[in-house]
């Protein structure tokens, strides 16, 4: 597995994924991985981080039956 080194790059790489993750989820994927503890506040950040760059269409949603449970996805352009 390759080693990546920055949060953004953790963060895409968890959310690159056909699967939406909660902020939460996010930060226990990110450690089960890559053994880094990112917290849900820099997550959210990195993926309007990311949003920014043009490189990835990216998605937000409510989950369903939540009133304010948010998850996310990204998808690179072009693929």
């Amino acid at each position: 597995m390759k080693k990546l080194t920055t949060q953004k790059q953790r963060v895409a790489a968890v959310l690159c994924s056909s699967h939406f993750y909660t902020l939460e989820e996010a930060k226990h994927e990110i450690t089960r991985r890559f053994g880094k503890t990112d917290t849900e506040a820099a997550i959210s950040a990195r993926f309007r981080d990311l949003k920014k760059t043009g490189q990835f269409t990216c998605y937000k949603r409510k989950r369903e039956s939540y009133k304010n449970l948010w998850e996310y996805r990204l998808e690179q352009v072009g693929q």
